[in-house]
């Protein structure tokens, strides 16, 4: 028995086109939990951001003071802190690390009471 040559060129065709369709639609999918797990780490590292820095707020904090913490014992989720005084408020800069994600927030604090010292009048 013996096939015509145009019917392989069929299969091959037919072949290569669904291999092609194969390798888009796993490619597509490697690329989809590539960015999955990028998102996950971004809000993640957002999460230990706010986390560190209510933490902090709670602690209590002085103008000047640096603040670095592992919050969860893991070495992956450090928060670091530094603040800085800026007219009656306090100048945060927060950085959230999850693994190598960073995620980096300034913000502006006041506090009841601060500064610690009278303000002296002005002249």
């Amino acid at each position: 028995m013996h096939l015509p040559a145009q019917s392989l060129i069929y299969t091959l065709l037919i072949s290569l086109i669904v291999s092609t369709l194969l390798g888009g639609y796993i490619l597509v999918n490697h690329y989809q939990l590539i960015f999955l797990h990028r998102l996950d780490g971004e809000e993640r590292a957002r999460e230990n951001l706010r986390s560190g820095l209510l933490w902090y707020l709670h602690l209590g904090w002085n103008p000047g003071d640096t603040f670095e913490t592992d919050l969860f014992d893991s070495e992956s989720d450090l928060v670091s802190i530094s603040s800085e005084p800026w007219g009656l408020l306090g100048l945060f800069h927060v950085q959230g690390r999850y693994n190598q994600t960073v995620a980096e927030q300034s913000c502006l604090v006041g506090q009841v009471g601060y500064p610690k010292h009278p303000v002296p009048e002005a002249r």
